[in-house]
């Protein structure tokens, strides 16, 4: 039992924290809808347009300003996340690295690409200015969704960079907007502790209470 007296009241707390919360203590989902300005925002996600540049006070944003475009979108539950879209044109010039404060955890991303009009090829999404290759379209086909999803790890509080780039040196464009990248819209989700840290912590804290209840 000496390891349960050794843990101080503030390591109780957290036990009481991941017993009560069940969560990484990583913040709430966030969720981004890149277009302009003017159209039409889609239900519980926050605006990004072509010039919403990252500041450590907004804790999001683009690093450097691109374009947007509308194409439509046919009527869905994500009309208005899908009807507009970021992009950048291919090559080293044209990447742009989208940023997010994250807490320090686990997290859960989702990326939405869509084009109502016009087709897209090799789509690819980076860590940061790494070679880690996060996400990759190959090909976004007019009138077609596509979602890619996956996880990262943030082993402490900071910010998260997504660096969207389309080669310049592959499939030469076919119609105009056909080499560029797009984005139409980012969710983040915190990824909630596995079940067998929750029953860890729910056995800690149950010693200490009867630790407790043993001394008084």
């Amino acid at each position: 039992m000496r390891m349960w007296a050794k843990l101080s009241k503030v390591g109780w707390l957290v036990v009481l924290g991941l017993v009560l919360g069940g969560a990484n203590f990583a913040q709430a989902d966030l969720s981004y809808d890149m277009g302009s300005s003017s159209s039409a925002l889609q239900s519980g996600f926050t605006r990004v347009t072509e010039s919403t540049l990252y500041t450590s006070l907004n804790g999001y944003g683009w690093d450097t300003a691109l374009n947007f475009a509308s194409h439509g979108a046919p009527a869905s539950s994500l009309q208005n996340l899908l009807l507009d879209y970021d992009y950048g044109s291919p090559g080293s010039t044209g990447q742009r690295t989208f940023k997010v404060d994250l807490a320090a955890g686990e997290y859960a991303v989702t990326l939405y690409f869509y084009d109502q009009t016009n087709g897209k090829t090799n789509i690819e999404v980076y860590q940061g200015s790494s070679s880690t290759l996060l996400a990759e379209v190959d090909t976004l086909a007019p009138n077609t969704l596509i979602t890619k999803e996956f996880n990262v790890t943030m082993a402490s509080d900071g910010t998260l960079d997504l660096r969207f780039f389309r080669p310049a040196d592959v499939d030469p464009p076919v119609l105009p907007y056909t080499d560029k990248w797009v984005i139409n819209g980012i969710v983040i989700s915190a990824v909630p502790l596995p079940s067998t840290m929750l029953l860890l912590g729910s056995g800690l804290f149950g010693l200490g209470l009867l630790r407790f209840r043993k001394r008084a």
